[in-house]
């Protein structure tokens, strides 16, 4: 693991002028190490389950200790939210910074991990934001910051099919694109149950919609060989393949987004690790 950061921040290091490098690991690292400082006693005072759910909850205790960094450090650090075992921040140098504050749990530092995996993969990086650095310890991560798509309105500009190019209904065609990645899936992972559904789909939007707009009838075959000339798309139906990823998870309208460079990105994995395995169920 300890090659792997220093190999990354090598090439990083090597792709990015001096400038650049000090404001990804000098300012976000330094904001990263910080907010762990100020969570760290906020961590440990809870007295019961019931006070950590109020933290849980709540928004103050974050926000107070984002505005405190902010004061710190000069630079603007936004908190954004949080889950059962990370919170989130913003920092103005357009990173991410996902914290652990999961006390007494390996599920916050293991998705650091896998973030940290997955933004760094050299197969699939592209559609995950990129990782710039891991905390030793796996406390934080700091991440590329992505647009978030909120709906499937921009769906056919990233995944351009030119068997159904005119068709114009976003959500139809945005269902076409999941049902297609459903289908390709479960061809690769021989689950008959997802080829028969997206089958089903896929045909059931070709003869109400796309036949009367095409003059044609359009085969199943034809709309997924449409999608595969997009590299993309190829990138993201093997990704799911090769890390069980639940596809209405990682597809869904607010988990997918645009990266700083304007490449479609996945924010969250939704990566299923079992609890044997000592991992969290990210689906």
């Amino acid at each position: 693991m300890k090659l792997i950061l220093e190999n990354w921040r090598k090439f990083v290091k090597e792709q990015i002028e001096p400038e650049q490098e000090k404001q990804y690991f000098g300012e976000s690292r330094n904001v990263a190490n910080l907010l762990l400082k100020y969570y760290q006693p906020v961590l440990s005072s809870f007295e019961s389950k019931e006070s950590r759910q109020e933290f849980d909850r709540s928004r103050e205790s974050d926000e107070k200790i984002a505005a405190d960094v902010s004061k710190e450090t000069g630079l603007q650090v936004s908190f954004l939210g949080k889950g059962a075992f990370r919170s989130v921040f913003k920092v103005e140098n357009d990173t991410i910074i996902k914290l652990n504050i999961a006390k007494d749990s390996q599920n916050g530092k293991n998705m650091n991990q896998e973030d940290f995996e997955l933004g760094t993969n050299a197969r699939y990086g592209n559609i995950f934001p990129k990782a710039y650095e891991l905390d030793p310890d796996q406390n934080w991560i700091i991440l590329e910051q992505v647009t978030t798509l909120p709906d499937y309105f921009r769906i056919s500009k990233y995944f351009p099919n030119e068997v159904i190019k005119s068709f114009r209904d976003p959500m139809r065609y945005y269902e076409l694109f999941l049902e297609s990645v459903r289908y390709v899936v479960g061809k690769e992972m021989r689950q008959q149950e997802f080829i028969d559904k997206s089958t089903e789909k896929i045909n059931n939007i070709s003869k109400l919609f796309l036949k009367a707009l095409l003059k044609r009838d359009v085969s199943l075959e034809e709309i997924v060989n449409g999608f595969k000339q997009n590299s993309t798309f190829n990138d993201i139906t093997s990704a799911i393949v090769r890390y069980n990823m639940d596809v209405n998870d990682a597809l869904r309208p607010k988990n997918i987004g645009v990266g700083q460079d304007g490449r479609f990105v996945i924010l969250d994995s939704s990566i299923k690790k079992s609890l044997e395995a000592g991992r969290e169920t990210r689906a």
